[in-house]
Protein backbone atom coordinates (compact mmCIF):
# COMPACT_ATOMS: atom_id res chain seq x y z
CA UNK A 1 0.00 0.00 0.00
CA UNK A 2 1.26 3.52 -1.20
CA UNK A 3 -0.12 6.85 0.73
CA UNK A 4 -0.39 9.76 -1.20
CA UNK A 5 -1.82 13.46 0.56
CA UNK A 6 -4.10 13.89 -2.97
CA UNK A 7 -4.73 10.37 -3.38
CA UNK A 8 -6.96 7.17 -1.60
CA UNK A 9 -5.12 4.69 0.04
CA UNK A 10 -4.85 1.41 -2.72
CA UNK A 11 -4.21 -2.23 -2.23
CA UNK A 12 -3.34 -4.60 -5.01
CA UNK A 13 -3.44 -8.10 -4.91
CA UNK A 14 -2.31 -9.39 -8.34
CA UNK A 15 -1.37 -12.33 -9.39
CA UNK A 16 0.35 -12.73 -13.12
CA UNK A 17 0.33 -16.37 -14.92
CA UNK A 18 3.87 -17.19 -15.68
CA UNK A 19 5.26 -16.27 -18.64
CA UNK A 20 2.91 -13.68 -19.67
CA UNK A 21 3.79 -10.05 -21.00
CA UNK A 22 1.60 -7.58 -18.94
CA UNK A 23 1.08 -3.82 -19.59
CA UNK A 24 0.42 -2.14 -16.93
CA UNK A 25 -2.43 -1.25 -14.65
CA UNK A 26 -4.04 1.24 -12.59
CA UNK A 27 -7.15 2.24 -10.27
CA UNK A 28 -8.96 5.15 -11.43
CA UNK A 29 -10.76 7.10 -8.57
CA UNK A 30 -12.80 10.37 -8.73
CA UNK A 31 -10.86 13.53 -9.25
CA UNK A 32 -8.13 13.65 -11.52
CA UNK A 33 -8.22 10.61 -13.46
CA UNK A 34 -5.31 11.13 -15.32
CA UNK A 35 -2.75 11.95 -12.80
CA UNK A 36 -4.07 9.34 -10.99
CA UNK A 37 -3.84 6.59 -13.56
CA UNK A 38 -0.25 7.67 -14.55
CA UNK A 39 0.85 8.15 -11.04
CA UNK A 40 -0.84 4.77 -9.30
CA UNK A 41 0.25 2.78 -12.62
CA UNK A 42 3.93 4.59 -11.86
CA UNK A 43 4.19 3.92 -8.22
CA UNK A 44 3.13 0.40 -8.49
CA UNK A 45 5.45 -0.58 -10.88
CA UNK A 46 8.30 1.02 -8.90
CA UNK A 47 6.99 -0.53 -5.30
CA UNK A 48 7.73 -4.11 -7.44
CA UNK A 49 10.96 -3.11 -8.75
CA UNK A 50 12.35 -1.78 -5.19
CA UNK A 51 12.73 1.74 -7.11
CA UNK A 52 10.08 2.95 -4.06
CA UNK A 53 9.02 1.50 -0.67
CA UNK A 54 5.45 0.66 0.28
CA UNK A 55 4.32 3.31 2.82
CA UNK A 56 2.67 -0.51 4.52
CA UNK A 57 2.11 -3.35 3.42
CA UNK A 58 4.16 -6.05 1.72
CA UNK A 59 5.05 -6.53 -1.93
CA UNK A 60 6.37 -10.03 -3.49
CA UNK A 61 7.38 -10.65 -6.86
CA UNK A 62 8.33 -14.52 -8.16
CA UNK A 63 7.54 -14.97 -4.04
CA UNK A 64 10.52 -12.92 -3.13
CA UNK A 65 10.76 -9.20 -1.81
CA UNK A 66 12.26 -7.05 -4.07
CA UNK A 67 14.35 -4.94 -1.26
CA UNK A 68 15.76 -8.80 -0.15
CA UNK A 69 16.21 -10.08 -3.34
CA UNK A 70 16.69 -7.55 -5.67
CA UNK A 71 19.17 -8.80 -8.31
CA UNK A 72 17.12 -12.14 -8.26
CA UNK A 73 13.64 -10.09 -8.90
CA UNK A 74 15.08 -7.41 -11.29
CA UNK A 75 16.57 -10.21 -13.14
CA UNK A 76 13.72 -12.03 -13.97
CA UNK A 77 11.94 -8.42 -15.35
CA UNK A 78 11.73 -6.22 -18.41
CA UNK A 79 10.04 -2.81 -17.83
CA UNK A 80 9.93 -0.01 -20.18
CA UNK A 81 8.94 3.15 -18.62
CA UNK A 82 7.68 5.90 -20.36
CA UNK A 83 10.82 7.93 -20.73
CA UNK A 84 13.38 5.97 -22.52
CA UNK A 85 17.36 6.87 -22.20
CA UNK A 86 20.17 5.02 -23.73
CA UNK A 87 24.03 6.28 -23.89
CA UNK A 88 24.20 8.75 -25.95
CA UNK A 89 27.43 7.75 -27.81
CA UNK A 90 26.41 4.20 -28.33
CA UNK A 91 24.91 2.98 -31.80
CA UNK A 92 21.53 0.68 -31.70
CA UNK A 93 24.12 -2.15 -32.01
CA UNK A 94 26.03 -1.26 -29.48
CA UNK A 95 23.02 -0.71 -26.94
CA UNK A 96 21.48 -4.61 -28.01
CA UNK A 97 25.29 -5.96 -27.44
CA UNK A 98 25.26 -4.15 -24.14
CA UNK A 99 21.78 -5.92 -22.86
CA UNK A 100 22.96 -9.04 -24.34
CA UNK A 101 26.25 -9.34 -22.13
CA UNK A 102 24.49 -9.48 -19.36
CA UNK A 103 22.39 -12.85 -20.08
CA UNK A 104 23.60 -16.00 -20.95
CA UNK A 105 21.12 -16.52 -23.47
CA UNK A 106 20.72 -13.94 -25.99
CA UNK A 107 18.51 -14.97 -29.27
CA UNK A 108 19.94 -12.77 -32.12
CA UNK A 109 17.63 -13.90 -34.71
CA UNK A 110 14.90 -12.59 -33.07
CA UNK A 111 16.78 -9.51 -32.27
CA UNK A 112 17.60 -8.99 -36.40
CA UNK A 113 13.84 -9.66 -36.66
CA UNK A 114 12.59 -6.86 -34.28
CA UNK A 115 15.09 -4.85 -36.02
CA UNK A 116 13.73 -5.15 -39.22
CA UNK A 117 10.27 -5.26 -38.21
CA UNK A 118 10.58 -1.79 -36.59
CA UNK A 119 12.58 -0.63 -39.20
CA UNK A 120 15.81 0.56 -36.76
CA UNK A 121 19.17 0.93 -37.69
CA UNK A 122 22.18 -1.12 -36.17
CA UNK A 123 24.56 1.82 -36.77
CA UNK A 124 22.29 4.93 -36.31
CA UNK A 125 23.29 6.32 -32.76
CA UNK A 126 20.82 6.13 -30.11
CA UNK A 127 21.18 10.14 -29.38
CA UNK A 128 19.35 10.74 -32.97
CA UNK A 129 16.89 8.54 -32.41
CA UNK A 130 13.32 9.53 -31.68
CA UNK A 131 11.23 9.20 -28.62
CA UNK A 132 9.27 6.42 -30.81
CA UNK A 133 12.38 4.70 -31.93
CA UNK A 134 13.81 4.52 -28.64
CA UNK A 135 10.68 3.51 -27.06
CA UNK A 136 11.20 0.48 -30.11
CA UNK A 137 14.60 0.12 -29.26
CA UNK A 138 13.64 -0.70 -25.38
CA UNK A 139 10.93 -3.00 -26.49
CA UNK A 140 13.25 -5.03 -28.20
CA UNK A 141 15.59 -5.10 -25.14
CA UNK A 142 12.80 -6.08 -22.99
CA UNK A 143 11.34 -8.83 -25.05
CA UNK A 144 14.62 -10.16 -25.19
CA UNK A 145 15.10 -9.75 -21.68
CA UNK A 146 12.25 -11.61 -20.47
CA UNK A 147 12.77 -14.32 -22.99
CA UNK A 148 16.17 -14.96 -22.26
CA UNK A 149 14.75 -14.93 -18.00
CA UNK A 150 12.11 -17.84 -19.43
CA UNK A 151 14.30 -19.97 -21.58
CA UNK A 152 17.49 -18.88 -19.42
Amino acid sequence: MKRFKWAITLRIFLQIPRNITSGSWSYVSTGTLLRCMIQMSTTTIKCLLNLLRPTSGTVRVFGLDPRKAEVAVKSRIAYVPDYVAFYPWMTVRQTLDYFAAFRARWNRATESALLERFRLDPRQNTMHLSKGQRTQLALITAILLAASAVNG
